[in-house]
């Protein structure tokens, strides 16, 4: 899909329910194995809230991904993102906006020395997406209520700028 097939912008009523409701299966296992939480609207309620950045992608006026950022620390902000399951016909196009979106970042913001957050250990999609945009994915540890294992990953600032 070409790059005019979606368009990114903030977040709007509806949005929520529609994503909570459509969620890529993986998402929805990362979700639940973080929190012990299968209400996915609670879960990305609260993400939404918690974040400094919220953003969606859409095409043809549906909904694809939710994403957005929320600050750790000066230099360092936790990033997160969810799909629905039609993301799958826009991979492609979707790895390259991405990497323009945190070329965006990094360069809007020259404390941000990196951007961090953790994986599910069997998500492997999420695991090849991540690297994609040059993430370092270290040892799984467990996280979350049930203490599922997951990876730290960062995304460093001089991989894109």
């Amino acid at each position: 899909m070409s790059r005019q097939s979606f368009r990114t912008r903030e977040l709007k009523p509806g949005d929520l329910e529609y994503l909570a409701d459509n969620l890529r299966n993986a998402d929805k296992q990362e979700l639940a194995a973080a929190s012990g939480n299968r209400n996915f609207l609670s879960r990305l309620s609260v993400s939404a809230e918690l974040s400094d950045s919220v953003k969606v992608v859409e095409a043809e006026g549906v909904p694809l991904l939710l994403f957005g950022t929320a600050a750790i620390s000066k230099d360092t902000k936790a990033v997160w993102l969810v799909g629905t399951k039609r993301i799958d016909a826009y991979s492609r196009a979707m790895v390259e906006e991405a990497r323009q979106v945190l070329r965006h970042w990094f360069e809007g913001d020259t404390n941000l020395l990196r951007l961090m957050n953790f994986t599910y250990a069997k998500n492997k999609l999420h695991h090849k997406w991540l690297r994609a945009l040059g993430a370092e994915i270290m040892p799984a540890e467990p996280v979350g209520t049930r203490g599922a294992l997951f990876h730290p990953f960062e995304i460093r600032r001089e991989a894109y700028v």
